[in-house]
């Protein structure tokens, strides 16, 4: 019911997608500042750590947290990727507080970082924290995952994300299927909860999945697929995923789907009109459905 703020700490030895080396970890802290009378300082108190863990690579692109009120209960929660081995605030882990047995019988000791520093295996989560304890409230797994599949399997490498064209090793590079990007939508209009949608892939396949939480559980409002520049697909909540063709692209030429974006950055408005947002990314929209 108070104005807290959340900050990423990134270590010095952060690095880009493109870059080899092993990070330190990446940590986010809830503080409380308590204003003193007559306007004579503030004192910050911090209130829960997360420890995100060897299995999240520190660096611009690989976290994007979420701190919005999902529930609609008047207190924030925060949504962000998470690994084997994260710890929430209370010093758990956050694969306990999964809802699927693959989940919560994670191996959560084991390191996945290859010689290069970059994570190649092992599962990706989604998790939603309790904004007044650092608590993980539940745990799913991410989609997609780096291997640009919507199983929970333990997928190894970044297959197909084309880092390497032409060459026959795709599993080590780790670049474009680990940049991500994440923001807040209103996407059934401003009198419902929002939705969390993430963004995963760069330059080649585009994917954006968008969830919602109830205040107990994560759960799929769509899913997004642009694996070409002439065609894409989007999962509902139901499970059903149509295809689509879209028309030729308005600038008459490129690619007409998500496919191919190298965006830094992703914005959401209502730039219909419809009272519902769109997710407006680089030279493309989609609608608050998830259609481009």
């Amino acid at each position: 019911g108070q104005y807290e703020i959340i900050v990423k700490w990134d270590p010095s030895n952060s690095k880009d997608n493109s870059q080899d080396g092993k990070t330190g970890n990446v940590y986010l802290d809830c503080y409380k500042a308590d204003w003193a009378a007559g306007g004579s300082g503030v004192t910050a108190t911090k209130l829960w750590r997360i420890d995100l863990g060897v299995n999240i690579r520190a660096g611009a692109h690989y976290t994007q947290f979420m701190v919005y009120d999902f529930d609609g209960d008047g207190k924030s929660e925060m949504m962000c990727k998470t690994a084997p081995g994260s710890l929430d605030g209370t010093g758990k882990y956050v694969s306990e507080a999964g809802t699927d047995a693959a989940i919560l019988n994670t191996n959560n000791t084991k390191e996945w970082r290859n010689s290069g520093g970059k994570i190649d295996g092992g599962y990706e989560f989604l998790t939603v924290f309790n904004g007044e304890t650092g608590a993980a409230i539940h745990t799913v797994f991410y989609k997609p995952n780096r291997n640009a599949k919507t199983t929970g399997s333990e997928a190894t490498g970044s297959y197909n994300w084309d880092d390497r064209s032409g060459k026959s090793d795709y599993s080590s590079y780790g670049n474009r299927g680990e940049r991500h990007l994440a923001g807040v939508a209103y996407l059934d209009g401003p009198d419902a909860n929002p939705c969390a949608v993430f963004v995963r892939g760069y330059y080649t396949y585009a994917y954006l999945w968008a969830v919602s939480f109830d205040g107990k559980e994560i759960k799929d409002k769509w899913y997004h697929s642009s694996h070409s520049k002439t065609r894409y697909s989007v999962t509902d909540a139901a499970g059903k995923t149509p295809s689509y063709t879209p028309a030729v692209a308005t600038s008459g030429a490129g690619s007409r789907t998500m496919y191919g974006n190298g965006n830094h950055n992703m914005s959401v408005a209502d730039v219909d009109g419809d009272g519902c947002d769109e997710i407006v990314w680089g030279s493309a929209a989609l609608d608050h459905d998830g259609k481009v």
